[in-house]
């Protein structure tokens, strides 16, 4: 619509939708909201707010017309054997259709008024004239569908069938443009199915997706608003399948700060869908399409779990994103808090990485670095914690590994603020004396080049998260193989309770009201804490924030003078 007069003509048409009352669905009116725009713009600026509320508010029979007639038209599109087609079905006329939808439907449901009426027109069963029908009267423009108590004033004789809500016919058309061959993606072979929706669409294995960044968002939308969504994704066995997607996109983008939003999504949308207790239980089956996920993402030689994947994927995630990914730590324990109480038959790879994750945490450059640091231990304790007291005899690679590290958590039991200091100040000796040395043992940073002595009191921020920061003979190293089998069965057998959140018995926690939130949301608003299931335990059924401006952490890192004192030690 490049031409002055073409925008004039629309204009007049935008005015005449308030104007005249109960415009004929048959009227060539109504083609000129997709044949006319050219552009996004020209839609959103022509058509502007209060043209809309205007139509809204004293002629709402036009506004259902516009409505039907944009939805039929893009279902016709969708539906039609050469569509794409720029001379008999033009990709131009279903993007003014979905233009025109995105312009109107905001301003439906800001109207408390039509909560009712859109109940009644989005969703309510329709009838509709069939082909036949449709077939002889030519001067239809669309397919127009009715209400089940809606009565025709056409006088000649019609056939009807029972039709979809709109609101159902529209969403499902929608899904199916995203995935449209020659439309949203490249096009196929001649006599292949034009809808490509499948699991295969995975970063790396296709071209690039622009869209995937909206994709990710509004699936987190839906689990989050939609209940009913979220237990279907979950009791139809499709989480792992959506675990591996989002678990691709968040490693293939963790080292690309302008794609860090994305990475955020997907680990909010994963906290989303762990917050169902099936959801846990959904990942114990064996890892599978390790072929279908890109190289940059596939773990050599892996054999196990989805939930063995989740594991070393989170470790990956807080251990190679060079600390700049330290605002979804929080979120990221969370996930494991969530799960921890489900997990079977944990492999030998995953129980490492927890593990590892463990002696970073607790080392004491990493605990003395900032005053929140200790909260995000305490995190992983309790789902190391959860995994031993419900799933005990279930994960003997996992207990073992345990008590291979037996002499770490020793060490954190006796810690002090004095052995804390002197250990840091060993190791830092340790790396004068070896300047050259390279050992990952021998690093304090947990796969970044941040320098310790940038944070203050030389201690590394939060980020600085050593990949094995403790030297192996210092009094925090993981205890050695040669523990004796007799140390090891002398530990007790946990009771084998259930993973029901209600009968969860430790003590350990506070019956308060702060001791029952997630020690990693504290201080955090309840609308960042999110939205926490009925009866949680405290080990946290943690929800994902409910908006993207509220994912900041419950307690940043301290960047001004934080000297810990002995008394914090022993309080925390």
């Amino acid at each position: 619509m490049g031409a002055s007069d073409s925008k004039l003509v629309f204009k007049k048409g935008i005015f005449r939708l308030s104007e005249e009352q109960r415009i004929p669905a048959n009227d060539v009116y109504w083609t000129s909201f997709w044949e006319l725009p050219e552009t996004a713009e020209d839609v959103f600026s022509l058509f502007s707010p209060a043209d809309i509320r205007r139509t809204r508010d004293s002629s709402l029979p036009n506004l259902e017309t516009l409505i039907l007639a944009v939805t039929s038209r893009l279902s016709l599109l969708r539906n039609h054997p050469s569509f794409p087609d720029p001379e008999i079905a033009p990709e131009k006329d279903a993007l003014n259709c979905v233009r025109v939808l995105t312009r109107v439907l905001p301003y439906i449901y800001e109207s408390p008024q039509l909560e009712g009426w859109g109940e009644k027109f989005f969703w309510k069963a329709r009838r509709k004239p069939t082909r036949k029908t449709t077939a002889q009267h030519s001067e239809v423009l669309f397919d127009e569908s009715r209400t089940e108590d809606a009565t025709s004033d056409d006088p000649a004789p019609e056939e009807f069938e029972e039709a979809r809500p709109l609101a159902e016919e529209l969403i499902d058309t929608l899904i199916d443009l995203l995935f449209f061959s020659g439309f949203t993606l490249p096009k196929t072979q001649p006599g292949k199915n034009k809808v490509q929706a499948n699991s295969s669409y995975l970063p790396g294995s296709q071209s690039s997706l622009k869209w995937a960044p909206e994709m990710i968002m509004l699936f987190w939308e839906a689990l989050q608003c939609n209940k009913r969504f979220r237990a279907f994704i979950i009791e139809a066995d499709r989480a792992p399948e959506f675990v591996k997607l989002v678990l691709c996109y968040a490693i293939e983008y963790k080292s690309d700060l302008s794609k860090h939003g994305i990475v955020r999504m997907c680990v909010f949308v994963l906290q989303t869908l762990s917050a169902e207790p099936n959801f846990g239980k959904s990942l114990n089956k064996k890892f599978d399409g390790q072929d279908s996920i890109p190289a940059a993402v596939k773990i050599p030689g892996f054999d196990g779990t989805y939930t063995d994947f989740l594991i070393i994927s989170i470790n990956m995630l807080i251990t190679a994103s060079n600390g700049r990914l330290s605002v979804v730590y929080p979120a990221l324990l969370a996930i494991l808090n969530n799960v921890a109480a489900y997990i079977e038959n944990l492999g030998v790879s995953a129980s490492s990485k927890l593990l590892q994750l463990f002696a970073s945490m607790s080392a004491p450059e990493f605990l003395l670095a900032n005053d929140s640091n200790h909260n995000l231990l305490h995190s992983l304790l309790e789902s190391i914690n959860a995994i031993i007291e419900h799933k005990y005899k279930q994960n003997p690679h996992f207990i073992f590994a345990i008590m291979r590290s037996k002499k770490r958590f020793l060490a954190l039991r006796n810690f002090t603020l004095e052995s804390g200091k002197e250990e840091i100040e060993a190791q830092k000796l340790r790396k004068k004396e070896q300047p050259n040395n390279t050992d990952s043992t021998s690093s304090s940073n947990f796969g970044t080049n941040e320098d310790p002595r940038s944070s203050p009191n030389n201690y590394p921020s939060t980020s600085a998260l050593g990949r094995g920061s403790v030297e192996e003979n210092t009094a925090f190293a993981i205890g050695e193989d040669e523990d004796s089998d007799e140390e090891v069965d002398e530990r007790p057998t946990p009771s084998q309770t259930s993973p029901n959140p209600h009968n969860s018995q430790r003590t350990s926690f506070s019956s308060s009201v702060e001791d029952a939130v997630p020690l990693q949301l504290r201080g955090m608003s309840e609308k960042a804490r999110g939205k926490m299931p009925v009866g949680t335990p405290t080990f946290s059924r943690q929800n994902s924030t409910t908006s993207l401006g509220s994912h900041s952490m419950a307690n940043p890192p301290s960047m001004s003078g934080f000297c810990p004192t002995t008394a914090w030690v022993r309080v925390t």
